[in-house]
């Protein structure tokens, strides 16, 4: 007995000192108990929207805070362990929650936070877990696309208690929907009486009651084994998070690739891939792949490469950025092999059998490519009938004829094709709807296919560009394999078309043979940037076709081939129909006439150099032989190398240069818009301190605006001298700029200083002087400038100083015509002079330019002339020996041209001399815009430049003259 009772007494003090344990840790719990609740609450009401860097960021400040006024707090609180209850938050995960603290956080914010909530889900992951977690309570999932049904919905799940989901909102709310989001919501009947009932049924003293007694201990007992459970369960969980931990460093590569796609969307917003697409492709590499052996070779360190060939790219970036792309290229195929750097080939077939009935099929369409032709065969190869092929166009009031065709393919299993999607972008809601409710049925017949074609447009449905299959059919790069499309595509590639010329067999030939050569160069041009087009024209394989046909019938219906006719129809119908600039229709219809021209068809009996004749470049590599029939042709062009000159092109050496330039410009550009912020190391100074700094500075650079009241006492209005007039206008302008830029950076300290809310016009500046970028809204109020932040605040103040000189020093002698906000204002001032001076109509005179031999003068010009100042010729040079237009210097893209003379007088009585009319614009982008003046935005004037060399050389060139340069 007392063994026994000695036993019972060493239990009791054993449950004892747990207990005891307990209780300390209980009231240790108590002690911040009011901390924890606080932080929850505050994480509940405030912290929803923020990442999880700065909601831990927060969270760490509010311990400080509770610290510094020497309130209790828990080093190790968990917002989850207070809130979240363990059985709730494993069924979010079975749901589809990610495991993740940050998503069960969301989810626990979701749930206890009295307010709808507004999930920004970009990969469908909490509309995946709503719908899980709701679907037994009858989830009514809507979209504010359905304008017609959405509020009756949500009328008829307010009657009945059913949760509610809202997919894809856009970014403005129908205002009937306010008083919902508000709970404005009043229940208009009776309030139900609510019935509260206490049982009590104590009898006796139940520390007497044995089985009471019984089932107490038998409760202890229970508590003991499910405590000892508990344990285990921790211990397998640190196991399981132990076993996971081996694959962090797969997952945080596969997150990197994820994340690295998913930021595509900055440079192309046709590139949005889905989370579960991305899965779905990594599970597919996986079973697609051969099982490796468990141990492999590790790869060099990464080290290594850094130290080598990465810092080279670095290098040779400030050095010689035109070669970085190739660089890069290199250390590509070097590190990862070459297939990374090949672009896949168009495969149609593989992109249908990744497809099924209820995924839809996208072509994004490029410069230069039409995918139709080669679709109506494809459909052909897979018994789609030409009656079961359904097509039509986009655009004003075809919407309602597309819905009808889809539902009519749906029913008959047939194909059906909607071209030119981003010409109906009203119409993109409903075909949103028709891909996520009426194509996910199950009665979709089989061999239904629903193709889109589309050029990269902001408004095509998000839905379809993450979860349809995507094409991209870019045009044939390269000369060689223009001319070899255009020879094996629709209707050269038929042996019975070809040889459709029986009687003018070589002259048939040799004009195909220049109209393909033709189109080739057209095609090739635009990757010259503005040397090559102002405007990247869309030219494609339809221009080409229709012009060969063209050419066909005039060959065999006229005994004398009809050049001016076919000059005509190709250069101002086929392809001039695209053009919408007056000067790229010159260059058009220069180039047009070195091909389509009479000397390739003159003497049948002498081999044609193609080059002598177009470009005055004699190359044994380019010529027609004579008579050759199809198969030689074809021959002669896969003889031909693989990458041509720019002179094959009409363009200078230089022209390489430039274009390598543009696309390392366009590389940096795009991995910038990859980047959300820059991250800087522990001891520099951060991006804010960064940015702070160079608003400060600019800031203090910039000068107070013009006082205009002041400059209009010195310079008043004059009839006879619209100068006054055009300086005022001109300080007016740069008031305006001064105003902006002064009024935004201010703004943006406060912004960043929490002094007032950071807006999304401050946070696109700020984002924008962070990477060196002239922020989008300083744009609005500006000259065009394609400079850096730097260069353009320099270019800014060096435009202030000269009218700042003008109105000190009175007017100039040489006028800078690159400081002019708005040049035309200037030019019409000049001619203003003139026709007041000798009242004559304005629009009776013109201009006369005179290039001088000097860069400076002190010399006054003559009466109602003027010097200007700031030329830069692009393409050419001027050379000062001959004085006249000659060819660039081999790696010197761009020459000063000294001082000229402009001369206003009557067009009329100008004699014509042998000149090149070049165009002068503000910006090398050379393309612009026409503004509510009637002029453009970028196109000022032309003036003519000496040169003994035919004009249409130098227009094929490209040579034009610019106010300012890049950097």
């Amino acid at each position: 007995m007392l063994a026994e009772a000695e036993a019972k007494l060493a239990s009791q003090m054993e449950n004892l000192n747990a207990k005891r344990t307990l209780l300390q840790e209980v009231t240790d719990k108590l002690q911040t108990l009011n901390d924890e609740f606080a932080e929850s609450s505050g994480i509940l009401v405030y912290l929803g929207p923020f990442t999880i860097d700065y909601r831990n960021e927060l969270i760490y400040q509010w311990n400080n805070s509770c610290k510094s006024i020497s309130i209790p707090f828990n080093d190790k609180f968990k917002f989850v362990d207070i809130i979240g209850d363990p059985v709730e938050i494993r069924n979010w995960m079975i749901y589809g929650l990610p495991s993740d603290n940050y998503s069960i956080e969301n989810g626990i914010i979701v749930k206890y936070n009295n307010r709808w909530p507004l999930m920004i889900d970009p990969q469908g992951q909490a509309n995946k877990w709503i719908k899980n977690m709701e679907k037994l309570n009858k989830l009514i999932v809507i979209k504010l696309t359905d304008l017609n049904q959405y509020i009756k919905k949500i009328q008829q799940a307010i009657e009945l208690g059913t949760p509610v989901l809202v997919e894809n909102i856009l970014d403005y709310l129908d205002s009937t929907l306010e008083p919902i989001l508000l709970k404005n919501i009043y229940k208009q009947s009776e309030i139900e009486d609510k019935i509260l009932q206490v049982l009590s049924s104590s009898e006796g003293n139940i520390l007497e009651d044995e089985t009471a007694i019984k089932i107490l201990s038998s409760s202890k007992l229970l508590s003991e084994d499910i405590q000892l459970k508990q344990k285990i369960t921790a211990k397998t969980t640190i196991e399981i998070d132990n076993a996971r931990n081996d694959y962090k460093r797969v997952s945080r590569h596969s997150a990197i690739l994820f994340f690295c796609i998913a930021d595509l969307i900055n440079i192309d917003p046709m590139y949005q891939y889905s989370l579960s697409w991305f899965i779905n492709l990594y599970i597919m590499t996986i079973d697609n792949n051969n099982e490796k052996s468990e141990y492999n070779n590790l790869p060099e360190p990464f080290d290594k490469i850094l130290n080598n060939n990465l810092l080279k790219i670095i290098v040779l970036r400030c050095i010689r950025p035109d070669k970085l792309v190739s660089a890069v290229k290199i250390f590509i195929k070097e590190n990862m092999g070459q297939y990374f750097i090949e672009p896949p080939a168009f495969d149609l077939e593989s992109s249908f059998n990744d497809s099924n009935n209820k995924t839809p099929l996208l072509f994004i369409l490029s410069p230069g490519s039409d995918p139709m032709a080669r679709l109506v065969k494809f459909a052909e190869t897979k018994g789609i009938l030409r009656e079961n092929f359904l097509t039509i166009s986009l655009g004003q009031g075809q919407g309602p004829l597309a819905c009808n065709l889809i539902n009519k393919a749906i029913k008959n299993g047939q194909w059906v094709v909607i071209q030119n999607c981003h010409l109906a972008e009203s119409w993109m809601k409903q075909l949103d709807s028709i891909c996520d409710e009426i194509i996910i049925h199950e009665n979709i017949h089989d061999k239904f296919r629903m193709w889109l074609t589309s050029y990269p447009s902001k408004v095509f449905p998000v839905s379809i560009l993450q979860n349809g299959i995507k094409m991209i059919n870019e045009p044939p790069k390269g000369l060689k394999q223009n001319l070899l499309y255009s020879y094996l595509s629709d209707p050269l590639s038929d042996v019975k078309f070809f040889n459709g010329c029986k009687k003018k067999v070589f002259q048939w030939r040799a004009l195909l043979f220049s109209l393909c050569f033709f189109h080739a160069v057209a095609q090739e041009r635009r990757k010259f940037g503005p040397l090559g087009w102002n405007i990247p024209y869309e030219f494609n394989e339809s221009d080409l076709r229709i012009s060969i046909l063209q050419l066909q019938i005039f060959i065999n219906e006229y005994e004398q081939v009809p050049i001016d006719a076919l000059l005509y129809l190709t250069g101002e119908c086929n392809y001039g129909g695209r053009i919408t600039d007056d000067k790229d229709r010159r260059l058009l219809n220069a180039l047009l006439k070195k091909f389509y021209n009479i000397e390739n068809i003159k003497d049948p009996t002498k081999i044609i150099l193609l080059l002598d004749i177009i470009f005055r470049q004699v190359k044994k590599d380019y010529f027609i032989p004579e008579n050759a029939d199809y198969e030689g042709i074809l021959s002669y062009i896969n003889n031909l190398p693989s990458n041509q000159k720019p002179q094959v092109y009409g363009l200078h050496d230089n022209a390489d240069i430039t274009k390598d330039n543009n696309e390392s410009m366009q590389l940096l550009a795009g991995v910038l818009l990859t980047q959300t912020q820059i991250i800087t190391s522990g001891n520099e100074d951060n991006i804010e301190t960064i940015v702070t700094n160079l608003t400060s500075e600019i800031l203090f650079k910039i000068p107070e605006q013009f006082n205009i009241e002041a400059v209009s006492e010195i310079y008043p209005v004059n009839y006879k001298n619209s100068m006054n007039t055009v300086l005022k206008q001109e300080l007016i302008r740069f008031n305006n700029l001064i105003k902006l830029i002064k009024d935004s950076l201010t703004n943006l300290e406060k912004a960043i200083k929490g002094q007032i809310v950071i807006s999304t016009v401050l946070e696109q500046i700020f984002t924008s002087i962070s990477i060196g970028k002239v922020p989008i809204i300083w744009s609005t109020k500006s000259y065009p400038s394609l400079k850096p932040l730097g260069s353009y605040i320099n270019d800014l103040l060096n435009r202030i100083n000269f009218f700042q000189d003008w109105i000190d020093n009175n007017v100039p002698n040489v006028y800078w015509i690159s400081g002019f906000f708005f040049t035309q204002s200037f030019l019409t001032g000049i001619l203003q002079n003139y026709a007041r001076h000798y009242k004559i109509p304005i629009d009776l005179l013109g201009f006369e330019f005179k290039i001088s031999d000097f860069f400076e003068t002190t010399i006054k010009p003559p009466h109602l002339s003027v010097f200007i100042r700031g030329l830069f010729l692009e393409g050419a040079r001027w050379n000062e020996q001959i004085k006249k237009l000659d060819e660039s210097k081999f790696k010197l893209m761009f020459d000063v041209l000294p001082i000229i003379l402009v001369k206003p007088g009557i067009k009329a009585n100008f004699k014509p001399s042998l000149s090149y009319h070049c165009p002068v614009y503000k910006t090398s982008a050379r393309r612009g815009e026409l503004t509510t003046t009637g002029h453009s935005s970028n196109f000022i004037m032309f003036i003519t430049i000496p040169s003994d060399i035919d004009e249409s050389h130098w227009i094929i060139r490209g040579v034009a003259s610019l106010t300012q340069l890049d950097d």
